[in-house]
């Protein structure tokens, strides 16, 4: 299924997902030290998946991993809490994770890498600000695979901003 366009049967009739993949675009200010430079980017390369509650934390995540390198460092990394066994919903909307706080149900969290032309020696870091990432679509294959497009914007609050959209598979 990798660079190709998923279909799923929705309750509402068929969906047409785009190819596994993550857009967004970088603008504004932000702290050069810790962030790629402004600009659009965009990865195929893709693992998805959910785990029933990491770390004891009675929360699911749903987390879609971009441009996976060797060693298991990431371009981006987009991950979605709810508690344990809920179901995701399609319109449902999560609110950004603010710099040092743990996870709760409803939030979301996005890491980048700070340089995406070297992944494999990148360090990663969550952009600082606030947010929201909602779920467009949902639907499965008949294999099982879930299929979801999502959209998100995070906003530092002095000029920053990461708006993007991706299409993501999980088991």
């Amino acid at each position: 299924l990798y660079g190709t366009t998923v279909v799923a049967k929705t309750d509402g009739g068929i969906t047409v997902v785009a190819p596994s993949s993550i857009q967004f675009t970088i603008s504004g200010t932000w702290d050069p030290t810790k962030q790629p430079a402004n600009g659009h980017y965009a990865f195929t390369d893709f693992q998805g998946a959910r785990a029933a509650s990491p770390f004891g934390t009675g929360l699911d995540e749903l987390t879609f991993v971009y441009d996976l390198a060797a060693d298991n460092t990431i371009g981006v990394g987009v991950g979605l809490f709810v508690p344990t066994g809920q179901a995701f919903t399609a319109g449902e909307t999560f609110s950004k994770i603010l710099t040092g706080q743990p996870a709760t149900a409803g939030t979301f969290q996005v890491i980048l890498a700070s340089n995406l032309n070297d992944v494999e020696n990148s360090q990663q870091y969550a952009p600082a600000g606030t947010g929201t990432l909602t779920i467009n679509t949902l639907g499965q294959l008949l294999d099982g695979t879930n299929v979801a497009q999502y959209s998100f914007t995070i906003s530092n609050g002095t000029g920053g901003l990461i708006t993007g959209s991706g299409a993501a598979r999980w088991m």
